[in-house]
């Protein structure tokens, strides 16, 4: 997909969501300035990307292990360090604040400002704590800030180093590039099989719709859903082993691209769905 096709993506995505949830317009439209930007940093120099030597990682996934390891993501921390003031700023001026915590992460030296890059793909919060993050809105800013900012290289990297592999021969619930857990799956009807997208890679991949991609157990009939009251083609899949939740989108009802992190966002008061009664798969379709 070359820039204009992509933005043109995004300027799809925008006007379905914002057709279908107008409350979310500031967000939504804050959010796609962001990307455009991480869309057109991805082509500005198309040449460059993370480095790193396909003879060593494709053996990897023959062995059914991930590309790579969070720990060790070849990220350009320069370009994402750059790219995340511009974010900063630009999220700065749309809220007209100039004392934000976001934009002091933009001014950090450059080893705090890796072990951030580092910090965020770790599932234990200790890490950020001891980069003095405390206040959990402020965290939460910060990590999406980054996530858009380490946007393009990700994305190349995962077109890059998954070139020629089959994917479909991949069994885990986690991303198949980067190991992150998925943040949306997307399916609908009788299916067997739904496709998980990565929230950091954006890496899709394809996976049992009875099978928790979580704790990897089959849900069986204790498989639930949780929805919002007049929402068609959304809800939260509840495993009934581990309790993990992962939002779902439904292909009969939803035909727009896939953008992880518009869908995630845009759809945060499905996330006040789980206060209520979840019910079971059969009463899905």
């Amino acid at each position: 997909m070359n820039q204009s096709d992509a933005l043109n993506e995004l300027r799809r995505k925008k006007e379905a969501l914002l057709t279908r949830w107008p409350l979310y317009a500031p967000l939504v439209e804050w959010l796609v300035e962001l990307l455009e930007e991480t869309e057109l940093e991805r082509w500005s120099d198309p040449g460059a990307g993370p480095v790193f030597n396909p003879e060593e990682i494709r053996p990897r996934f023959d062995r059914g292990l991930t590309l790579f390891e969070p720990a060790s993501l070849p990220v350009d921390v320069d370009r994402t360090w750059d790219l995340y003031r511009i974010l900063a700023e630009k999220t700065s001026r749309r809220l007209g604040s100039s004392r934000t915590t976001w934009l002091e992460v933009g001014r950090w030296p450059r080893p705090r400002f890796e072990a951030l890059i580092q910090a965020a793909f770790e599932p234990d919060s200790k890490s950020l704590s001891r980069l003095g993050f405390e206040d959990r809105s402020e965290t939460e800013a910060v990590l999406l800030l980054l996530r858009l900012a380490l946007r393009p290289g990700l994305k190349y990297l995962a077109r890059t180093a998954a070139a020629g592999l089959d994917l479909t021969r991949w069994s885990h619930g986690h991303c198949p590039v980067c190991g992150s857990a998925p943040v949306l799956a997307e399916g609908g009807g009788e299916t067997t099989a739904h496709k998980l997208h990565c929230g950091w890679c954006e890496t899709s991949w394809t996976f049992p719709r009875r099978r928790c991609p979580f704790c990897e157990k089959e849900m069986g009939e204790g498989l639930k859903y949780l929805y919002a009251e007049g929402e068609a083609g959304l809800r939260v899949m509840v495993c009934p082993h581990c309790q993990s939740r992962l939002k779902t989108l439904d292909r009969r009802h939803i035909h727009e691209p896939i953008v992880p992190v518009l869908d995630e966002l845009a759809s945060s008061h499905l996330d006040l769905a789980a206060a209520g009664p979840a019910r079971n798969d059969g009463d899905a379709e």
